[in-house]
């Protein structure tokens, strides 16, 4: 028996309304959305299938089985690990699942410790050595892969400008030319200044301090809008703040943070194009 629910976009589904009886006849119910576990539980269903996430996970086994089947084929960079479609087998009341992989192209993301480098054909010569680990003969899907590289100081703010990443880009997809690995895109994470660093009663102190209140506060940013020149990278900065994820708005912080302690410890010197690198 199959049953399912029809909803308004963005409205919820009852789980209860799914709910069946023992009476051997293999029941499978079909939602889509996010529900909780225990919500599944003891009502009767063998399969939950369901739908609205892009990974694949069980969320329920044994006497009743949920599962997200997942998109066949990831198409971000977050999509990370195997795609495909699942496969379902019932038998005596009880639902096995197996995922068969359909993705043709398979998100990769790796991360360079550059620390202790201090130029650009280093960070190449890392990331070269890298991928000596990750195939270059799969058979079924092709490699799409992702850089996080993390560094500080000059060369942080030298890798964060997108001429120097398009060649780094360029340089690694020569070298995987004729298989199938291909890299997409370079992310630069500086190193975060020390902890103890907050506690100090300089300038840099107030200047750390400064920037953790605005990391943690939504709408905080809004104070600093009136200090920035107009220009095309002021636009898009606000943009991001105001619909970028908690994540990427804390990664720009710790940008920021990184920046500004190197600026201040006169480590990297002040240029024009200095808010574009913190981008």
């Amino acid at each position: 028996l199959l049953t399912g629910q029809s909803q308004r976009r963005g409205g919820s589904w009852q789980v209860s309304e799914f709910s069946g009886d023992a009476d051997g006849v293999t029941r499978i119910a079909v939602g889509c959305g996010a529900v909780q576990k225990r919500a599944l539980e003891n009502k009767g269903v063998d399969y939950w299938a369901l739908g609205g996430e892009e990974r694949h996970h069980v969320l329920l086994s044994g006497k009743s089985t949920a599962a997200y089947a997942g998109s066949p084929q990831g198409r971000s960079p977050q999509d990370l690990d195997a795609h495909g479609a699942l496969l379902v087998e019932v038998q005596y009341g009880q639902a096995k699942t197996r995922l068969l992989e359909t993705d043709l192209y398979r998100w990769r993301r790796e991360k360079i410790v550059a620390t202790e480098v201090d130029s650009v054909d280093a960070v190449i010569g890392l990331i070269n050595r890298n991928l000596t680990q990750i195939p270059g003969d799969a058979s079924r899907f092709s490699w799409l892969l992702d850089w996080n590289i993390i560094c500080q100081g000059r060369l942080a703010q030298t890798l964060l400008t997108t001429e120097v990443q398009e060649r780094i880009l360029r340089a690694v997809n020569q070298t995987t030319a004729n298989d199938t690995r291909w890299s997409l895109s370079v992310n630069v994470e500086p190193v975060s200044p020390a902890a103890e660093l907050l506690e100090e009663d300089t300038i840099l102190g107030d200047f750390l301090r400064c920037v953790q209140r605005f990391e943690h506060s939504t709408d905080a940013w809004h104070e600093l809008v009136p200090y920035l020149p107009e220009s095309d990278a002021r636009d898009s900065l606000i943009a991001e703040m105001q619909h970028g994820t908690e994540a990427h708005c804390q990664q720009l912080w710790r940008r920021v943070a990184a920046f500004g302690a190197d600026l201040l410890r006169g480590e990297v010197a002040v240029e024009q194009s200095s808010a574009a690198r913190v981008r």
